[in-house]
């Protein structure tokens, strides 16, 4: 099974899937897919990244659960499966890419398992980073950590039911 988890996100852009990619791509240093048809995506070393623009009820679930005016959901895909080595190095790529984002100004967004409010990795504003001291991956790849500057702050995230 492959790991999935979900950045969803309020990105200030006329072209929100398209501004994220292009950073995406631009930091692992691999292109942008854009297929006739298909929402432009990165491939790189395992991960693989798309976007997809929420509809009207999609937003209002993320409204509804997290409290966040989403105009983009990322979709980062763990490919790896049968080297824990390198799935590691993967999550830790995930980790980072979330942190570039979360560096553009005037981004909000939320990081999550599935759509369930107990679901919450780490959220971001402003460029603060929060997260999930709950979630039970930091003790399945501590090594994630390593890529998360200190001080780090951990708090108990939960959305709404």
């Amino acid at each position: 099974m492959y790991h999935e988890p979900t950045l969803l996100m309020n990105l200030p852009s006329d072209s929100p899937e398209e501004d994220a990619i292009a950073r995406i791509a631009a930091a692992l240093d691999a292109p942008v897919i854009d297929e006739l048809g298909s929402s432009p995506r990165v491939s790189a070393d395992g991960l693989l990244v798309y976007g997809v623009i929420p509809d009207d009820e999609d937003k209002a679930v993320v409204e509804r659960l997290f409290e966040l005016d989403s105009n983009l959901t990322l979709v980062l895909v763990n490919l790896v499966r049968d080297d824990t080595d390198r799935a590691i190095r993967v999550e830790q790529t995930i980790m980072r890419v979330v942190l570039i984002l979360a560096a553009v100004e005037g981004t909000r967004a939320v990081l999550v398992e599935d759509m369930s409010a107990s679901a919450i990795i780490l959220k971001f504003e402003a460029g603060h980073v929060v997260l999930n001291q709950d979630w039970d991956g930091w003790e399945l790849w501590p090594e994630v950590l390593d890529v998360i500057p200190s001080p780090r702050r951990m708090e108990s995230l939960q959305g709404s039911d």
